[in-house]
């Protein structure tokens, strides 16, 4: 029986308003400014969060990890600029509080584990008074890997006192999939629909039906509305 729902927050939870198109060349520049290679850069087209976990694992072969940890501090604290701003006009995903509500009335404990920085999550989690049903939250400032690691899901089963076994994960990458199928947990892919964001940040619609389908194939189990997750509970 599930006793404890772990979510992630960009487009689970909360649709965050960044321009990852911009803020993808910002931290691409500032790479650059610490020596990282053009090449290296130009193969990430898409994803900051993939390009900024490939280059840490490329860093600590090179540099010491200090050096490493000191160079990842300071392109974080860039993208924490863009993550602050996109809480200004950020939106609820559907459902979102309903579920939330609904999984405290049933006693169930609820964390977050996310890659985002910790003020952005925590501003966005008071924006829309959901801090009250979130009893743990990990963000990319935590102790540990973020996903695709599992050390923060790890963590967060820790500080809920919950067995991976009684828990489930929710969240709409391939990395949040990989994170809670190295720690044990059931592992719930959301595909929801997301045109509008999509068309108001000039996403490809190819990068994310390529996106949709490695979360089909790696989920235990795929929903496209987290009123979805209500009935797994049993």
């Amino acid at each position: 029986m599930i006793k404890c729902v772990l979510f992630d927050l960009d487009q689970t939870l909360v649709r965050l308003s960044i321009d990852w198109k911009r803020a993808l060349e910002t931290i691409k520049k500032k790479y650059s400014e610490y020596g990282i290679s053009d090449d290296l850069l130009s193969r990430h087209k898409h994803s900051v969060f993939s390009m900024m976990i490939e280059i840490y694992d490329k860093m600590l072969k090179f540099f010491p990890k200090n050096r490493a940890e000191e160079i990842q501090r300071s392109v974080s604290e860039t993208l924490e600029e863009y993550e602050i701003n996109g809480v200004t006009e950020a939106e609820l995903v559907p459902n979102c509080k309903k579920v939330l509500m609904n999984l405290k009335k049933k006693g169930l404990k609820v964390g977050v584990v996310s890659g985002t920085s910790d003020a952005a999550v925590n501003q966005a989690l008071e924006k829309f008074d959901l801090r009250k049903y979130v009893d743990a939250v990990f963000t990319r400032d935590s102790p540990g890997r973020m996903k695709p690691s599992s050390d923060h899901v790890i963590a967060c089963l820790r500080a809920l006192n919950c067995a991976p076994q009684d828990a489930m994960l929710i969240g709409d990458t391939e990395r949040d999939i990989q994170a809670a199928r190295k720690a044990g947990v059931l592992a719930v892919g959301l595909l929801a629909d997301n045109d509008q964001w999509m068309k108001k940040w000039d996403i490809s619609s190819m990068w994310m039906r390529r996106r949709k389908k490695e979360v089909e194939k790696s989920a235990d189990i795929t929903i496209r509305d987290l009123l979805e997750i209500l009935p797994l509970l049993k």
